[in-house]
């Protein structure tokens, strides 16, 4: 029982789990704004999107990347010594974009890589 209590510690700190309950509902709220001014930019053509806007499908056509960022997110709350709850907030907004940016500079230099994400995306 020692292990486990060790173990928790060296995985979340000094810091309580409300804490990061705290950070993550803020983070979200960055993550969900950021993903839906992304949305305002899509293709209403296309056939892999609604006409009409829907959040179910934009948190399941995004989950990959809202994945990436938690975990990301996760680690900045970690280590970031003090970290206020607005840092939260924008931590969210950073981590989101970057996630996209970091997308986008794997397609551009790396072959195949633009073509293997649509490809992920596209199966049902």
């Amino acid at each position: 029982m020692e292990t486990i209590k060790e173990t928790v510690t060296l995985i979340f700190g000094d810091k309580a789990i409300s804490y990061y309950l705290a950070c993550f509902f803020f983070s979200t709220i960055g993550i969900a704004i950021m993903l839906r001014v992304a949305a305002t930019k899509r293709d209403k053509e296309s056939t892999r999107t609604p006409e009409r806007f829907s959040w179910l499908f934009l948190a399941w056509d995004n989950i990959k990347k809202v994945v990436t960022t938690y975990l990301l997110l996760f680690t900045g709350y970690r280590f970031l010594p003090e970290m206020s709850l607005l840092w939260a907030l924008g931590m969210g907004f950073a981590a989101s974009l970057g996630i996209v940016y970091l997308f986008n500079v794997l397609s551009e230099n790396i072959p195949g890589f633009k073509k293997f994400i649509q490809q992920a995306k596209e199966k049902p």
